[in-house]
This record gives structure tokens, C-alpha cells and sequence, in this order.
């Protein structure tokens, strides 16, 4: 199919874009002589605030209540919704790419491989993900579908990022860290708004919503989306099947029946189809043959929570969800059924310790049938039993003590976890932050955090390669071999002892520093063992080439984080990030290599606001090579070009991936047989507007 924007017309945008780049430059330098008038600049936009306010954002994900992030003893980041807005990013994945520390690499048109602080591939298995309190990785492999999980941009409040383990609070999972989205309060998101645009790979998009007030204390939102993406291109510039579509939609539901009492409701449904191309083994030659294919989408949820002031010093909370989603390819069909109950309660028992502890019960039921056995193809990865319901039980202690008033904090907790796969798991930890004056904090903590198995590790066969029998002599009569992993049904949970330490300053009116350091010590990685080959006769004879997922492997993987926070004006942001990482193998390679991660990673933002309701904001973005997969080291530059004609009316053009054409960020995809597919330039339109 013929692209909506040709070639030419593409490199010709990108010009264009240089062209403001420049501009801009001399715009900044315009407002830096102290010439450029006042841009009108809408009420949330992070320009407004100072570096002090940008250094005393109130986060909640550290510690599961309310606190300012630079007094927090953990390496965090915040995305905020002007974050979002002034990205350009049009999908949750994309926008995670501003974290430093966050290694996000898009495999095709519809995937995205990512993870923190190492160990990334598609179903990277040691980051939880939540939305709204909601957990949002699969338990089929212990990872999460990125396409799936959506919801309007606009909705989201912030989008809070903690780096390393926050399994004391959040549970298994939470190795390596924790992305918790939260999307706005009803109340927030009063009147309508209307968004969409079009470009060459965003080939349309758009979302509605409103929002209204029913009676003296609650307040309600409904929300619609849709978006049509472009096909991919491969390495050669051969035009890919993975076009797609989804649409989706849900309300909020925001109410305080009673003083001290708040009461929310909400829920999701979507549908949607995307392509991509499959690939699976075959026992003849070429021993490899790739389809076609269209998936399909459906899922859906439903949320409520109640939470409950007591006094100044007891608040409890009470949260339930249900969660469903289906997929269907031509690969396997997978159903997934999760529903949860937690209950958490904080305390302030004397003036200096405050207590939070909870419990919770999670169930999960999934079902995932192989389809490509039906056309006489070899099965990529089937489970045994085809369907299995998993329990999850926990509760979870965690004090925080001031040793010495809103200088000397010290955190001890736990969290204990039931799991069906190794039974009982305890995750504690234990912090420290010293904060010898508003503008530096010091920090350190140890942990000991989780990865629960997954089906994936306990029930599947996984059929990843085959080839020409390597023995005709002794074996004619087998032409073929078939290689597998299979799984383990007395698999063991991999763990991490974590030590990190941070450091975070604002040693100027202007500047503020975020510096964190980690040694990660892992035990129990997954890894495969040989084990003897036999003969299979089915679909025809050939040899089994056997191999059994065990968890013996150890790594130390340490590294460094560095993030700051610019206003040499107060029209001009500057964010830049770096990570370095290094994974150090004990006793030999794990599941997930060591060079399946950067180990140099450089970003550069610049938001300003311009004369005449102007804004010019840029990125830039280095992410080293991979040296397994053999992908190369590439440079990354984003730019969005916004201008607010009205106090309601918002217009801009964003540019992604300017300077290339295209590349490939991702080519490992082990379990699953979707192929990858390159990044390329994308240039859109896009009009909101608010009532």
C-alpha cells in the first residue's frame, strides 16, 4: 500500500523542522537579552513554575503516601502531564522515553520492549506496571502487553517512575522498578475537549471527552478514542503488514458522599486489530516460514475505590478490579481474567513514626490455545495444562521514622507474598534519607525483591528453532531436528539483593541535580539446561533437540543514573539524562543476555515558550548498541512546533525520528514469533481543543 506521505515529502518536513530548530535558537537568545515579550501560557504548563516547585513535586509511588520527590529515598522521576502535552508522544511507550534510566525500544510498529536498569526484551519481567492502582502485567510471562495498555493522554495526571526495587509496597515484580500511571480526578476534567491529527505513520487520530458535575460532590467524565497507524518497513525497506487500529473508551466517576470519605469509579473497554508479521519453524527446508497476520484486540475493565479520613492521623483505603483482555492471531489464542482486593491503612502513631501496612488477594485465570497446530504448523510455544488459575495472597508492613525532624528519616518494612509456583516470599527493605537543608538530600537503601515464575517458566514448550538432522548416518531416516525448551514445574523465583544511593540538590536557584547509583545482586536467573534428545513422530519424524528452563545462573549488573532540571530563563527548560549501565555475567548467560541492554544512554530536552503564543520544544536521545542482537548505536531527534491561536485552541506539528529515516532499536524477540520491523520518520498535525 502506497504511503500517505511520500519520501521527499518527509525529508522536506524535516528541513522545515531544522529550519525552527534554528529559529528557536534565536528565539532563546532573543529571551535571554531580556527583548522577547510575554507568550501567553496555558495554566499547567511546567514553564510556570519554578525549579524550586519542580524539586518539590509531591509524589506517592515511594511510599504509598503523599511526599515530596526531594525528600524521597528512592532514584524517581515524574512525568507530568505538560511532560506529556509538549512530548508529541501519542502513546503511553513513547512518552516513558523522556525517564532517564528507562531503557524503551519499540521491535515493530504495535511492540516495545521495556525495562530499568537492565534484563529488556519484549516481556521484560522484573518492572511492574500499574494504572490507577491496577496491575498490569500478564501472568502468562510475568511481562507487559505495552499495546494494550492505553487510555487519552490528556486524562493522565502524572506518570510516576521509580528506578529500582519497590517490592516492600508493590510485590512481585517490582525487581527493578515501577511505573505507576495515574490518571486525573474527575473534578480535574470539567467541560469538553476534542483532539485529532493526521501525518504519514499517524495516519489518524482523535479522542473526545466530557466532563460534568452531578450534584454538590461528585463529578463524572467519558472519554473516546481512536487511532489508524501506518504499515512498518523491515531493514531492507520492504513495506510490513503492521498496520493498526484500536478504539477505545471509558468513564470516571469521582464522589465525597460524606466528609472524609471519597469514592471512585471507573472503567475501560477497547477493541482494536494489528498486523505484524509471524514467523515459526518448519521440520523442511528453509526450516523457517513467515505469514502474514492481523491480531486481535478486546479487553476491558472496571474499577472502585473508597478511601477514608479518620482523623488527621488514620486514613484507610479499599480498592477492587476485574480486568479482562483477549488476543487472537493466527499464533495461539490467549484469554486472561484477573480480578483483585487490597486494603491498606496509614497511621501516624506518634508525631515522628507513621505506619502503612495492608493486605491484598489477587486471582488471576489464564487460558492461551495454540492456533497454528490446527494448520498442520509446528506450535511456537503451547502450554501444558492449556488453562490454569493462579492465586496471589499478600500483606505488606513498611515504618517510617523521623529520627531527627525533617532532617534524619529511616524506613524498615516488609512485604510477605504467597504465590502458587514457590509458595511463600518475603521482600523487605530498608532506607535512609538525611536532609541537612531544603536544597540536598542523601539517600540509601538495601532490598530484597521478587520475580513471581510465570506460565511461561512452568507450562510451556517452546519450539524456537530447527535445521537439517546434524547425524544422516546414524539417523537417516530422520531428515530434521527440532530444538525446544521446555518448562519447569519446580521452578524457583529469581531474586535481587539491591544496594542503591542517591543524592539529589539544587544547589541553585535555577539548577536542580538528581544523582542515584545501584550494585544489584541476582540469584536464581532462568536460564536452560541440555538435556538427552529423543525421537518425536509427530507432525512427522524428527529429532528433539531438549533443553529445560532452570534457575541457577547469577549476574551483578551496577550502574549510574544522573538526571537535571534547567531554567536559565523563565521561557526555557533544559532536562538532560544520563545512564550508564554495566551487567556482569557470574556463571554463565541468563535468558536475558547482557548485551541485551545500552550501556550508554544520553537525553536532551528543551522546552521554550516563544513571542505570540509560541512553543518550540526539541529532544534528542542516544541509545548505545546492542551488541548480541547486532544493533548499532543510534541518534534519536524529536521536535514539536505549538502554537495557541486561542485561549481554547491548541495547533501543533510534531516531528519524530527526524534525522533518519529509519532504524532498528530491538531484535530479540525469544517466546514469541512476531518479527521486528524498523522506526521510522513521522511527521503529524494535531488540533485540541478545550470548553
Amino acid at each position: 500500500m502506497e504511503k500517505i506521505m511520500p519520501e521527499k515529502l518527509n525529508k522536506l518536513l524535516g528541513v522545515v523542522f531544522v529550519l525552527c530548530l534554528l529559529l528557536s535558537v534565536g528565539s532563546v537568545a532573543t529571551v535571554l537579552a531580556g527583548e522577547a515579550e510575554e507568550s501567553a501560557k496555558p495554566k499547567d504548563d511546567m514553564l510556570n513554575l519554578n525549579v524550586e516547585d519542580l524539586f518539590n513535586i509531591e509524589v506517592t509511588s515511594v511510599s504509598k503516601k503523599t511526599q515530596k520527590l526531594a525528600n524521597a529515598a528512592a532514584a524517581v522521576f515524574v512525568i507530568t502531564q505538560d511532560d506529556i502535552r509538549r512530548s508529541g508522544a501519542t502513546s503511553i511507550p513513547e512518552v516513558l522515553r523522556i525517564v532517564p534510566g528507562l531503557e524503551v525500544a519499540r521491535i515493530n510498529a504495535t511492540r516495545w520492549a521495556i525495562s530499568s536498569r537492565g534484563f529488556n526484551h519484549l516481556y521484560a519481567n522484573k518492572l511492574l506496571v500499574l494504572m490507577d492502582g491496577r496491575v498490569l502485567y500478564t501472568p502468562t510471562v510475568s511481562g507487559v502487553d505495552w499495546d494494550l495498555q492505553d487510555t487519552l493522554l490528556e486524562d493522565i495526571d502524572r506518570i510516576e517512575v521509580i528506578r529500582g526495587p519497590g517490592a516492600t509496597l508493590w510485590g512481585d515484580n517490582a525487581v527493578n522498578g515501577v511505573i505507576n500511571i495515574m490518571t486525573k480526578h474527575a473534578q480535574q476534567t470539567q467541560g469538553a475537549l476534542v483532539t485529532g491529527g493526521a501525518g504519514n505513520e499517524e495516519r489518524g487520530f482523535g479522542g473526545v471527552r466530557y466532563g460534568a458535575r452531578v450534584g454538590d460532590d461528585s463529578y463524572y467524565r467519558i472519554y473516546a478514542k481512536y487511532f489508524n497507524r501506518d504499515k512498518g518497513v523491515d531493514s531492507m525497506g520492504h513495506e510490513t503488514p503492521e498496520q493498526w487500529d484500536l478504539a477505545r473508551g471509558g468513564f470516571r466517576f469521582d464522589s465525597e458522599p460524606a466528609r472524609g470519605n471519597a469514592l471512585t469509579i471507573q472503567g475501560d473497554i477497547f477493541a482494536g486489530k494489528a498486523g505484524e508479521q509471524l514467523q515459526t519453524v518448519t521440520l523442511a527446508p528453509p526450516f523457517t516460514t513467515a505469514f502474514d497476520d492481523r491480531r486481535k484486540q478486546l479487553g476491558g475493565n472496571i474499577l472502585g475505590r473508597w478511601q477514608r479520613s479518620n482523623s488527621d492521623t488514620s486514613k484507610i483505603s479499599l480498592q477492587s478490579y476485574y480486568d479482562h483482555n483477549e488476543l487472537q492471531d493466527q499464533y495461539a489464542t490467549e484469554r486472561l481474567d484477573s480480578f483483585a482486593v487490597e486494603f491498606q491503612h496509614q497511621l501516624l502513631i506518634i508525631p515522628r513514626n507513621e505506619l502503612v501496612w495492608g493486605v491484598g488477594y489477587r486471582s488471576a485465570w489464564s487460558t492461551l490455545r495454540d492456533e497454528l497446530a490446527k494448520s498442520g504448523r509446528i506450535p511456537v510455544s503451547p502450554m501444558n495444562p492449556v488453562s490454569r488459575q493462579l492465586d496471589f495472597y499478600n500483606a505488606f508492613l513498611q515504618d517510617e521514622i523521623a529520627l531527627v525532624p525533617e532532617q534524619l528519616v529511616f524506613t524498615i518494612g516488609t512485604k510477605l507474598e504467597h504465590n502458587d509456583y514457590t509458595g511463600f516470599e518475603l521482600q523487605p527493605n530498608v532506607r535512609l534519607a538525611w536532609m541537612p537543608s531544603e536544597k540536598h538530600t542523601l539517600w540509601g537503601a538495601v532490598s530484597r525483591a521478587v520475580r513471581t515464575p510465570s506460565r511461561l517458566d512452568s507450562d510451556s514448550r517452546v519450539n524456537y528453532a530447527a535445521g537439517p538432522n546434524p547425524d544422516p548416518v546414524t539417523n537417516s531416516f530422520l531428515p530434521s531436528y527440532l530444538a525446544v525448551i521446555f518448562g519447569n514445574k519446580v521452578v524457583k523465583a529469581e531474586n535481587v539483593i539491591a544496594y542503591e544511593a542517591g543524592y539529589r540538590s539544587r544547589p541553585l536557584d535555577w539548577l536542580s541535580v538528581d544523582i542515584s547509583a545501584f550494585y544489584n545482586v541476582y540469584k536464581n536467573l532462568q536460564t536452560g539446561v541440555d538435556e538427552t534428545p529423543f525421537v518425536e513422530m509427530s507432525p512427522t519424524p524428527h529429532i528433539v533437540v531438549p533443553m529445560r528452563f532452570i534457575n541457577v545462573n547469577e549476574e551483578n549488573v551496577y550502574g549510574a543514573e544522573v538526571a537535571a532540571n534547567l531554567k536559565p530563563v523563565e521561557s526555557w527548560r533544559i532536562i538532560p539524562g544520563y545512564t550508564w549501565l554495566h551487567m556482569q555475567q557470574v556463571n554463565g548467560p541468563s535468558m536475558s543476555g547482557p548485551h541485551d541492554n545500552p550501556q550508554h544512554q544520553f537525553s536532551l530536552r528543551s522546552e521554550v515558550d516563544l513571542p505570540y503564543a509560541l512553543e518550540f520544544d526539541s529532544a534528542l536521545y542516544y541509545v548505545d548498541n546492542l551488541s548480541s542482537q547486532g544493533m548499532p548505536s543510534y541518534v534519536r531527534v524529536d521536535a514539536r512546533l505549538g502554537w495557541k491561536p486561542l485561549k481554547n485552541l491548541e495547533l501543533a506539528l510534531v516531528g519524530q525520528n527526524l534525522f533518519d529515516g529509519s532504524h532498528s532499536e530491538f531484535g530479540g524477540i525469544f517466546v514469541l514469533p512476531s518479527l521486528p520491523s524498523q522506526v521510522e520518520r513521522s511527521i503529524y498535525g494535531k488540533v485540541t481543543w478545550r470548553y
